[in-house]
């Protein structure tokens, strides 16, 4: 039997991976695509292309590719943020492509913030969009150390939080306590398996 596949998308600081957590809670096997992104930027060939195109200004004393410099150089060009984006993404859709084939009996969750920039949908049995008021938001993201033009740099890249809602097959809020957050999640979980079963 093939177990369902499930993206989850929502805009930054929404708490995705929070949502991630309590989907493995439910039984569901997590996929944090940052997390790939990370693995991929620091490879030897993803190193050797970054300090090609942008020197040693984005690398520490140490030789330590510093992220804080990176995005200070894509999130204000787009040109500099399509090369990155041009030279992870394949690499890391691979990868979670992958894991969903390695885990194909099992329930799989993958996070994937672009999921509808990126025109990835069709690529699941069904998409969540995960929605946050904005001053919560803007909180989590500032404890985070980001500014209030980095956070706005960020937003612009992605789609308003309405627009994913209204792509997405199911929208769960992020707008209260954990408790509430996690009693949406168990519902949701029960939901999409239900009907994955009368599919089947």
């Amino acid at each position: 039997m093939h177990g369902i596949r499930l993206g989850l998308t929502g805009t930054i600081g929404s708490g995705k991976s929070t949502v991630l957590s309590l989907m493995a809670k439910q039984g569901w096997r997590g996929v944090r695509t940052d997390h790939l992104a990370r693995e991929e930027m620091e490879t030897p060939k993803a190193i050797a292309k970054i300090r090609d195109r942008w020197g040693s200004a984005v690398f520490d004393e140490e030789g330590v590719l510093d992220r804080e410099a990176v995005a200070g150089i894509v999130f204000v060009n787009d040109e500099e943020l399509n090369w990155l984006e041009n030279l992870l993404h394949p690499l890391v859709r691979q990868r979670w492509m992958q894991r969903m084939e390695e885990d194909a009996e099992n329930d799989v969750v993958v996070e994937i913030p672009l999921l509808f920039e990126k025109k990835l949908a069709s690529h699941f049995d069904f998409v969540v969009s995960l929605n946050c008021p904005e001053p919560l938001q803007f909180e989590r993201l500032r404890a985070r150390g980001l500014s209030a033009n980095d956070i706005e740099a960020r937003k612009l890249r992605q789609l308003p939080a309405s627009e994913k809602d209204s792509r997405a097959d199911f929208v769960i809020s992020n707008s209260g306590t954990i408790s509430f957050l996690e009693k949406q999640v168990i519902r949701l979980s029960e939901r999409i398996r239900g009907m994955a079963n009368r599919k089947s």
